[in-house]
């Protein structure tokens, strides 16, 4: 029953509690160490199809536009790209997750870790 997502364990809770970063999807959630499961060797082994980039806040729509013809540059195939902001930090940073929706295809990630 129920469906298995790769994550990795960033915190202890409680005894029975742990914060798990979803390695696929970029959220955190808290999960019973009861439903925890190791992964397989091969599972382990798949790339992680998100990629966490902090940036500097645009200042202008010339910056956001710049931002933009990068993640392009980086996206050669011309497929659709997700991002989300996932935190404003102090000093005008955001961090955002960025991934493409394709299930598989790890050039992006390798890419962006490349550029940031």
């Amino acid at each position: 029953g129920g469906e298995w997502c790769r994550g990795k364990v960033e915190a202890l809770v409680s005894k029975e509690l742990v914060t798990v970063f979803y390695t696929d999807y970029g959220h955190r959630g808290e999960v019973d160490c009861r439903h925890l499961r190791i992964l397989s060797y091969q599972d382990r082994m798949k790339p992680v199809q998100l990629r966490e980039v902090v940036l500097r806040m645009p200042d202008s729509d010339n910056e956001v536009e710049e931002v933009r013809k990068i993640l392009e540059e980086v996206n050669q195939t011309g497929e659709k790209l997700m991002m989300r902001i996932e935190k404003i930090m102090p000093m005008e940073e955001i961090m955002v997750s960025v991934w493409r929706v394709v299930v598989g295809d790890t050039s992006l990630s390798s890419q962006l870790q490349k550029i940031c």
